[in-house]
């Protein structure tokens, strides 16, 4: 027997909504959702997408899920001068469409065992840092920094009193602005927990200046990259997987 979450499974378009200008959220719904973990928000689920008759996947935070109405809630970042598979497949996306998935996969979550948090992402990765934000114990206290090109793509994040939001204006995508920030930051005590998730060329960046300022536990740390500058995603995953390599 196939396992759940390697299985292909479908959806189908319930609601689509405009979070915000560059931010779509879909809601699906299907019988085939009765076997998905309820406890799975956060995790991720990979899409799949035709192309020149080849199957595509590209993965994509589950932002809620609703066991009773099996209702699966993913926001899509769309971004016009990039547009890709998914984008394109979002800003067309009608009520009653069809898409095939597999997983879910783990929560990216950060370690919670920590005196203060730092968060670093941009649109692609919001979804999850909003996930990690609506988890976190009340009283957590730290930043999340998360780039955005646009001012209309500010949310309102649910999130800790003492967690204080930053959101970058970069429409440029100029590495600099983030990181100055970043470097800007009053550091509150010696060991935060670390999550960072940003385009691959940006993401080593801020690793390496982060690692170098403090020397946190391997544990309490997170640096992925959900997209790089340039390259599609099948090309984006080789270079992320030697990078994973030569880091860990």
């Amino acid at each position: 027997m196939i396992d759940y979450n390697k299985k292909k499974k479908r959806l189908i378009v319930k609601k689509i909504i405009n979070v915000t200008k560059n931010m779509i959220r879909v809601t699906f719904y299907h019988k085939d959702l009765a076997s998905f973990p309820s406890d799975e928000i956060g995790g991720y689920v990979k899409f799949i997408f035709k192309k020149n008759n080849k199957d595509l996947v590209r993965p994509f935070t589950v932002r809620n899920f609703r066991k009773a109405k099996l209702e699966l809630d993913v926001d899509f970042a769309v971004h016009n001068e990039e547009e890709g598979l998914a984008s394109n497949w979002v800003i067309n996306a009608t009520i009653g469409d069809t898409l095939q998935f597999t997983g879910p996969g783990p929560k990216k979550i950060i370690n919670f065992n920590s005196n203060w948090f730092l968060l670093i992402g941009d649109m692609a990765s919001l979804p999850a840092i909003s996930v990690n934000l609506e988890q976190m114990p009340k009283n957590s206290r730290g930043y999340a920094i998360i780039e955005i090109s646009n001012n209309n793509d500010k949310q309102k994040l649910l999130k800790p009193k003492n967690m204080q939001i930053f959101w970058i204006l970069n429409s440029d995508r100029s590495h600099s602005i983030v990181l100055n920030k970043i470097q800007r930051l009053k550091w509150i005590d010696n060991q935060p927990s670390i999550w960072v998730a940003t385009e691959f060329s940006l993401m080593k960046k801020i690793r390496a200046f982060l690692l170098k300022k403090n020397n946190t536990d391997k544990e309490k740390i997170y640096f992925s990259s959900y997209w790089k500058k340039g390259l599609d995603q099948e090309q984006h995953k080789l270079i992320k997987k030697e990078d994973a390599r030569k880091w860990m």
